[in-house]
């Protein structure tokens, strides 16, 4: 991170922009190439907060604040004029850094008279620190396995550095000794808390005072997905406790380098502090550029705050909505070293306040659209809520290209029979730092399941009384969580249902999108979301069960149907209950069960016609079907006659006859393997369970000796 000189007055010391420096195979920073030569390297495709300084006219170097991601680069503040500014905690507040310690919480009383009251600085202690934002996503961790940030030139010692107020190098610490009291850096790695500072620690590295220059640092690599934060800090008041001014006024530059992730790893930091170098034609020259924020849906209102524009001459500031939302709206130009917001305003109460945002309409992509006066800097804020207390929101000044950051887990597999409903749970959490709607769309459901999502809200995983079906909040037709806030976790079920013809199993996907990324992508024109999915597998268990019944289904004589029997008549047989089921319906086992004397009396060269009727009612297809019938002692198989019918197709020549005791196959399905007066077995292969398919007959005729 460039530091930019300040006078006594508070102002800076006139800056030139010095050439910007390419990172070199070796990975090592150099401060001696022309600006043609910045083309983006294969082992570094940076983020960068750049800053440079010329020390009267020679050129001292550049520092840039980098992510390694698939070849993209990009600055931050990419506009060449535009540099970070730090300054060390010792100086007063009346510059207007947030960073400094100086003014009735941090050593002497720094009020300048001709400034006014307010401005000491109030900002407590765990708001001082410069803080980098970073977001990592599953879809990060998808494409590397892993995210690592780096910290190079990480001492404030060398080049680069501005050491107890003087130019940028000119004084180098050394050991033993120490006598320019150079202070130490400590640089920590948090996961995102309310205002970036106060989520948990996990990991920390101090760079001893006099380090030698070019020290670099690696954080442990991140392997779970979610916000995190850098901070830095500069001075022996944080680190050791020192008052000493000497001891805190170090101003450090270094480098943040990420590796891994997406090319559109999402990088910001909170509070920008620019300044803006004259150039050429000096001081009359106006820059316009924008800055970014996010808000989230069920936002209400902002504060958002300008530091030090010196009045409104030749300077504005606009706050532009998503599309649809509420518009443009004037920002108020800060005056001297104070906070906009018009009379009254101070160094800690001073910004504008926007209220009475659209919760859906207004979430998105907001624009600060900035122009700034030559030889001027700047510090902007964005907050949610009335005023400076509100969570404070990472600014980017190039536009995001996503959003959103959140987990749904877990996969599930249960088990219920037909008709019983079954619930899988599952979670969602929102790892962003402003609030989020996850939609959750299902895909992949059998037509024979129900399936349905319910809220969870006692996260038994079960679906109890009173717990009402998931809703479409943000009105796109799709079920989601509602408005999460940041890091909330709840939970949902998804209850399914087989119905009477499933088979199983049924898999259902639950696919996640975010309302932010869907907003912020399509703002910038990216695409749609990219989802996350959860697969939810409900079985049933198998039951491929066959019925079969059994009829005399005609009588010849001499080549004619003998008269006087209604073999078109279904007839419950009630000693069996294999011809009770309702599936019989669509195809009634007609015939007689037993022909008797003397209502009917066979005699010597009648041919009879028997039929078994099949029936597939389980909740899977029978397979491999085979069906034997014996031929009846007392008669002759008549050759030829035996047929196949499936469902309603017409009737077919079919089954393999075997005369009287001839060996029968292996694995046959006849009552006798005897075979003692020949059998006729039939191969069917497979019968579906589905009604309308679900059934046939097989029949044979015999003559009576």
């Amino acid at each position: 991170m460039r530091i930019v000189k300040r006078t006594p007055s508070g102002k800076c010391d006139r800056v030139e922009q010095p050439p910007l420096l390419p990172e070199p195979a070796s990975q090592t920073w150099t401060s001696d190439a022309p600006v043609a030569s910045e083309q983006p390297n294969a082992w570094l495709t940076p983020w960068r907060v750049c800053s440079s300084i010329l020390a009267g006219t020679v050129a001292i170097g550049a520092s840039c604040l980098t992510a390694s991601i698939a070849n993209a680069q990009s600055v931050l503040p990419q506009q060449t004029d535009l540099f970070f500014q730090t300054n060390g905690p010792a100086s007063c507040a009346n510059i207007g850094d947030w960073y400094t310690t100086a003014g009735p919480t941090g050593g002497a009383n720094c009020t300048t008279p001709n400034v006014g009251t307010g401005t000491d600085t109030s900002n407590p202690p765990n708001e001082r620190l410069h803080r980098s934002f970073i977001s990592v996503t599953p879809q990060d961790l998808a494409v590397s396995g892993a995210v690592t940030i780096t910290v190079l030139d990480a001492e404030s010692n060398g080049a680069l550095d501005q050491v107890n107020a003087g130019d940028p190098g000119t004084v180098t610490c050394t050991l033993p000794g120490n006598t320019q009291n150079c202070d130490p850096t400590r640089f920590t790695l948090r996961t995102f808390g309310t205002n970036g500072t106060d989520g948990a620690v996990l990991a920390t590295f101090t760079i001893d005072a006099a380090s030698p220059n070019g020290t670099n640092i690696v954080f442990p690599a991140i392997t779970t997905p979610g916000v995190y934060v850098v901070t830095s800090e500069t001075g022996d008041l944080f680190i050791n406790g020192g008052t000493l001014s000497v001891r805190n006024d170090d101003q450090n530059s270094f480098v943040i380098q990420v590796a891994g992730g997406a090319a559109d790893l999402l990088l910001g930091q909170f509070r920008g502090s620019l300044e803006f170098a004259p150039g050429a034609p000096g001081n009359g020259r106006t820059l316009t550029f924008p800055l970014y924020f996010l808000t989230g849906p069920g936002t209400s209102d902002l504060f958002l705050r300008n530091f030090d524009l010196d009045g409104p001459a030749n300077q504005s500031v606009q706050y532009v909505s998503p599309p649809g939302g509420i518009g443009t709206r004037v920002g108020t130009i800060s005056q001297g070293t104070l906070w906009n917001g018009g009379a009254g305003a101070t160094l800690n109460t001073g910004g504008d306040s926007i209220s009475g945002l659209n919760a859906i309409a207004d979430a998105g992509i907001w624009t600060i659209n900035i122009t700034l006066r030559g030889n001027n800097q700047t510090i902007f804020e964005a907050n949610t809520g009335i005023n400076e207390t509100g969570p404070e929101l990472p600014l980017f000044d190039v536009q995001p290209q996503r959003a959103g950051n959140f987990v749904i887990t877990p996969d599930t597999e249960r088990q219920t029979t037909i008709g019983a409903q079954v619930c899988h749970p599952f979670t969602v959490t929102n790892l962003f730092f402003t609030t989020d709607i996850i939609n959750l769309a299902l895909q992949g459901t059998d037509p024979n399941y129900t399936v349905q999502i319910f809220t969870d809200p006692n996260g038994n995983g079960s679906l109890d009384a009173n717990e009402p079906a998931a809703t479409d909040t943000d009105g796109d037709g799709v079920v989601d969580t509602g408005i999460l806030q940041p890091n909330q976790t709840v939970a949902f079920t998804l209850c399914v249902t087989p119905g009477p013809n499933a088979t199983g199993p049924d898999t259902t996907v639950i696919s996640g999108t975010s309302f932010m990324d869907r907003e912020v992508r399509a703002q910038a024109g990216t695409g749609a979301p990219v989802p996350q999915t959860v697969t939810k597998i409900t079985r049933i268990p198998l039951d491929a069960s066959l019925q079969l019944v059994k009829r005399i289904t005609n009588i010849t004589r001499g080549g004619s149907p003998l008269g006087g029997v209604p073999f078109n008549q279904f007839i419950n047989d009630p000693n069996s209950a294999n011809d009770d089921s309702a599936g019989w319906n669509q195809f009634p086992p007609v015939g007689q069960i037993n022909i008797e004397p003397p209502t009917v009396q066979v005699a010597s060269g009648d041919e009879i016609t028997y039929t078994v009727y099949f029936l597939s009612e389980g909740n899977a297809p029978v397979t491999n079907v085979n069906i034997c019938d014996l031929v009846p002692e007392g008669t002759t198989l008549v050759a030829g006659s035996g047929q196949i019918q499936q469902a309603n197709n017409a009737a077919v020549p079919g089954g393999t006859e075997f005369s009287p005791l001839a060996p029968l196959p292996v694995g046959n399905s006849c009552s006798s393997q005897n075979n003692s007066n020949g059998a006729i077995i039939y191969g069917v292969g497979t019968v579906p369970n589905t009604a309308g398919s679900n059934f046939g007959l097989v029949r044979f005729r015999v003559r009576i000796n």
